[in-house]
């Protein structure tokens, strides 16, 4: 069964989901993602927070996910592709 990641970060909090091609399996919500607002070390953290805790709620490991949509208030590409 293929796994898919939902990210939707913003500067007051991130909210992750997990699911298949079927049906929603779990979400999560953690702290602020806006790297411009809460700088690079609190953004990492909200991500990751969000993300362990909803795959723990899905019942899967992080690795099962097979892809990713993210989007992130504040993130530029510029710093992403440098």
């Amino acid at each position: 069964m293929a796994y898919y990641l939902g990210i939707d970060g913003g500067g007051s909090k991130t909210t992750c989901v997990v699911g298949t091609e079927l049906s929603l399996l779990a979400q999560a919500v953690a702290g602020p993602s806006n790297i411009t607002r809460v700088g690079e070390v609190r953004a990492r953290e909200s991500l990751h927070q969000a993300i362990r805790e909803a795959c723990a709620n899905a019942k899967i490991e992080p690795r099962q996910i097979e892809r990713t949509c993210i989007g992130v208030a504040g993130a530029d590409a510029r710093r992403l592709l440098a």
